[in-house]
């Protein structure tokens, strides 16, 4: 949106909405600085989107927050067995 985008479609929405849509909310009406101030906030959950093909990450991080996320079909089967723990201490400061 900053760069002259009219909205936004974010995967990380699925796990921290109420950010997301801040973030949204201060840039459409332009308050730059906390938009600013939330994009830093959720950089690190935005870069745990992507640790993994999509929608491996996102699924997995709905189910580890307890939501039902439904398993991701062939060819994204599941997380490497380590990446479960990198997304739970990301997720653990959104909780």
């Amino acid at each position: 949106m900053a760069l002259g985008g009219a909205g936004v479609i974010s995967v990380a929405a699925n796990v921290d909405p109420k950010r997301m849509v801040a973030m949204y909310e201060a840039m459409k009406q332009g308050d730059y600085q906390k938009a600013l101030v939330l994009h830093y906030a959720l950089s690190p959950l935005l870069r745990a989107m992507f640790i993994d093909t999509n929608p491996i990450p996102v699924k997995k991080a709905v189910e580890l927050l307890g939501m039902a996320a439904g398993r991701s079909g062939f060819p994204w089967t599941i997380l490497m067995k380590r990446r479960p723990k990198q997304l739970k201490k990301i997720l653990a400061t959104y909780t």
